[in-house]
């Protein structure tokens, strides 16, 4: 009986001892990932007499600087830079949820000669940097006079290879009665993919909007090498011209970097439940 009650006390310090070792590594990883925003909100807040390269550093300011916010948004173009980001990033997104669906459907429920050769090739550009394909898009946009325009941003990623597995993952996991039942009731093909197939894998046309519109807000590189003119940046591209306007100013820029931040939280808050089932939904099955 004893040797019974001590095994059990065994069992039970041991199941504690695994969910501290599991809420440990949680708080650590959560460390890591907030660790670097943490600090910028601290930087942000900082008055501007503090000495922000002090050792040890005041995380916590007191007390908080709010006016820094103002600050930035009286004196740099803020809100026409997040225009053209919001602009770019929903036309993106716009665009791509109304192709990608029917490529991936076309991959997943439809037969055709090199079906699968073509599949391999379409996870194969997943593989190829974008800094391979700047010089190339470039010339492309110059010979099409798209160069400083906002469209040039957009008709890169209306097509991308992540998004069409994702959908295509996910249409493969319906069964095919729903296809079979919709054929017997007289649907077209085109409706069976509209009315029946395309409601039923929203999470993942959730998912495929929340990365895309993430992507486009946070791009940089192909901004740079295509916008001249200053009305045309993005906000990403914008920010960096925050030290210019403000002489170095550290505090303003992370003031800029927080303001810039918030949409795409904003976004993935609003998206999230159906971004982690679209998610689980494109790893079902292969």
């Amino acid at each position: 009986m004893e040797t019974g009650v001590a095994n059990h006390r065994s069992i039970r310090r041991s199941r504690r001892l695994g969910s501290a070792a599991i809420w440990a590594g949680l708080i650590l990883a959560g460390l890591l990932f907030f660790g670097p925003f943490i600090i910028l909100i601290s930087i942000a807040l900082q008055p501007p007499t503090a000495n922000l390269f002090a050792f040890p550093p005041e995380i916590i300011p007191r007390p908080p600087y709010f006016d820094i916010f103002p600050e930035v948004l009286r004196v740099f173009p803020f809100w026409r830079y997040v225009w053209n980001s919001t602009w770019v990033s929903g036309m993106t997104v716009l665009l791509q949820v109304i192709v990608v669906p029917m490529a991936g459907y076309g991959f997943a429920r439809k037969k055709f000669p090199l079906r699968q050769l073509l599949f391999m090739l379409v996870l194969a550009a997943m593989m190829i940097p974008q800094q391979v394909t700047l010089i190339p898009l470039f010339g492309v946009f110059r010979k099409l006079g798209l160069l400083d325009n906002l469209w040039a941003l957009v008709l890169p990623l209306i097509v991308t290879p992540f998004s069409i597995f994702i959908m295509r993952q996910s249409f493969i996991t319906l069964p095919a009665e729903f296809e079979d039942a919709a054929r017997i009731d007289g649907c077209s093909e085109f409706g069976i993919y509209w009315k029946i197939m395309l409601p039923l894998v929203k999470p993942a046309v959730a998912t495929i909007a929340v990365f895309t519109f993430v992507e486009q807000w946070n791009a940089l590189l192909w901004p740079v090498v295509l916008l001249k003119s200053p009305d045309s940046y993005t906000l990403p591209l914008g920010l960096t011209t925050l030290d210019s306007a403000f002489y170095g100013g550290w505090r303003q820029s992370a003031a800029g970097a927080i303001l810039g931040v918030i949409p795409t939280l904003l976004i993935f808050v609003l998206g999230q439940k159906h971004f982690v089932r679209g998610l689980a939904s494109g790893g079902v099955k292969g």
